[in-house]
Formats: structure tokens, sequence, C-alpha cells
């Protein structure tokens, strides 16, 4: 075992705790248990065969994406806040749409 554990090895933690939830007698709370640990046995199942898919296809599996979070493209916004009327967000400073009642950039409500 390296320094860090492996999906591998947390599916066989996962094992081990849904034997081990057999031991709780209250049967609400072990049907509780026993769901959430197969639902992390089956998403550890799914990144498994899902890193795999990106490796073999060439991609970087921990490439991270860019959170976009626009509602409208920085042109629209640029065009509204030259045609007059908007105010900036008093949280990102981005130009406000005088028809919402919410920064359209980062969505905090004015």
């Amino acid at each position: 075992m390296g320094e860090h554990p492996t999906v591998d090895e947390f599916q066989r933690h996962l094992q081990t705790e849904l034997e081990k939830s057999d031991e709780i007698s209250d049967p609400v709370e072990r049907d509780r248990r026993r769901l959430q640990i197969e639902s992390a046995i089956q998403e550890a199942i799914a990144f498994n065969y899902r890193w795999k898919e990106l490796k073999d296809a060439g991609d970087d599996p921990v490439e991270l994406e860019k959170a976009v979070r626009l509602i409208a493209t920085s042109d629209t916004i640029q065009r509204k806040s030259a045609q007059g009327g908007a105010d900036n967000c008093s949280f990102c400073e981005e130009p406000l749409d005088g028809d919402m009642e919410f920064c359209v950039s980062c969505g905090k409500f004015q």
C-alpha cells in the first residue's frame, strides 16, 4: 500500500463496512447505512470505469474544467452597459441588467 489509499482499497473498505452493517440492530438505521454504502460502492465503480475510459481515449482524467455561470455573453453585457441605465454589481463589479433582480455574472441578488 502506498502513501495514499487507492480506489480499489476504498471499495474493499466499503465492502467490509457493508458486512459490518449486519450488526446494526435498528432495521431502519441498518437499511439506511446499507443504502449509503452501496451507493458509495457504485460511485467508486463508476469512477474507475470513467477514469479508464478517459485514459484509453487519451484524455487527462484530472483536467479541471473552468466553471462558467454566465447567463448572457460578455458582448451582450457590454452592449447593455453602453446603452446606459446599468449599474455595477456590489459583489463582483460587473454591469447589471436593469431588468434583472440579480447579477447575471455572479448570481447575487441586488
